[in-house]
């Protein structure tokens, strides 16, 4: 009995299954039978903004000023094992970023995944740094067009046993280039990043064993 993964996915193939008719070659039948489904969640929506620069001696536009760029992080949960009992079903699972740019600058943005202590475990984006240009901004300060981008990482089936360990995904965003006109650095605070992570597995589970 495969727990909580068969009781799931099952109830989501029967409301595939009930649109139409199921048609089989009867020559591809074996002994061995197999199940597979495949299915998307959402991981987390983080919004990033001046607020995740976080350094006592500088203020954000006084570090920008120093080295013409601005490390902004944060974390969010992703415990591979919750999701998946497992692992070796997995044959293939995508990683969909999708992010808006809301800051007036271009971004850099990259992602680790995080054992339980916070210990990297490899890169998220195998491409990085994803590069993000900045939104229209105004004479005012004001954006009027954001930047949006949807990016895809896909795991294969060999390296699904890597991320057996993963609790958390560190999410970098590198602001450089940022527009440094008063009515846009007097509500810097303003502006934001939103960045969302979900993701969509393919599953090959045995159901005679």
């Amino acid at each position: 009995m495969k727990n909580k993964l068969v009781t799931t996915y099952f109830i989501f193939s029967a409301f595939l299954l009930l649109g139409g008719c199921v048609k089989e070659d009867l020559n591809k039948l074996t002994d061995r039978y197999s199940w597979t489904p495949n299915f998307s969640l959402p991981v987390a929506t983080i919004t990033m903004d001046s607020d995740d620069y976080d350094d006592p001696g500088l203020s954000f536009l006084e570090q920008y000023e120093r080295s013409q760029k601005v490390l902004l992080e944060d974390t969010i949960k992703f415990n591979f094992t919750d999701i998946f009992e497992e692992e070796e079903f997995v044959e293939q699972l995508m990683f969909r970023f999708n992010i808006e740019n809301r800051f007036p600058s271009k971004i850099e943005v990259d992602a680790y995944y995080l054992d339980e202590n916070e210990n990297s475990l490899g890169a998220v984006i195998t491409d990085a740094p994803l590069i993000i240009p900045a939104p229209v901004v105004n004479e005012e300060g004001e954006v009027v067009r954001t930047y949006n981008i949807i990016h895809d990482e896909y795991v294969l089936s060999e390296d699904v046993p890597s991320l057996v360990d993963v609790k958390y995904i560190l999410i970098y965003v590198t602001i450089i280039e940022l527009d440094t006109r008063p009515e846009v650095t007097s509500q810097i605070d303003d502006y934001d990043i939103e960045i969302g992570v979900g993701i969509r597995a393919y599953l090959n589970v045995p159901v005679n064993e």
